[in-house]
């Protein structure tokens, strides 16, 4: 097995030790900065619905100073999809279809992309019977396929 209360006592000792270098090492604010970007937690969950945040996107985009935005927009997106999957009525499923449109396009704003519904993945939502495969084939291309009879796009709903 071990090698008894010696062994454990002296590695306790080592991590003591190792903890007491890290209270004296000074960081710039710059440091600080970096290391809370890496350690933050990027992930937004309403219920049951958790999605997670790139950080290579957040460098690539220099998007860290919204980073409470893109959240708080996310979050907001999660929680109209969630009210969607419970509704019935198609003028009710239409108006959550068009604020999330909206939150798509503050989103792209938030995390510095221009606004482009090209870029909007509108056939995902709950009740939603536009053909997901075509679609998806031709995302992000700007043609996309809206069946006749989807309660949430077909008719006169616009993209």
């Amino acid at each position: 097995m071990g090698g008894g209360r010696g062994d454990m006592r002296r590695k306790i000792s080592e991590i003591m030790a190792d903890m007491d270098k890290l209270h004296k090492v000074k960081l710039t604010d710059e440091q600080i900065d970096e290391l809370n970007k890496a350690l933050c937690d990027l992930s937004v969950t309403y219920k049951n619905n958790t999605i997670y945040l790139s950080r290579d996107l957040l460098y690539k985009q220099d998007a860290w100073k919204n980073l409470k935005k893109i959240k708080t927009v996310h979050k907001c997106k999660l929680m109209i999809i969630d009210a969607m999957e419970s509704m019935e009525d198609i003028q009710d499923l239409r108006f959550a279809a068009n604020e999330l449109k909206g939150i798509e396009f503050k989103l792209q704003e938030l995390w510095g992309f221009p606004k482009d519904a090209r870029w909007h993945k509108f056939w995902e939502v709950s009740h939603c019977l536009c053909p997901k495969m075509d679609n998806n084939d031709w995302y992000p291309t700007g043609r996309c396929f809206i069946s006749g009879n989807c309660p949430v796009h077909g008719g006169k709903y616009e993209i």
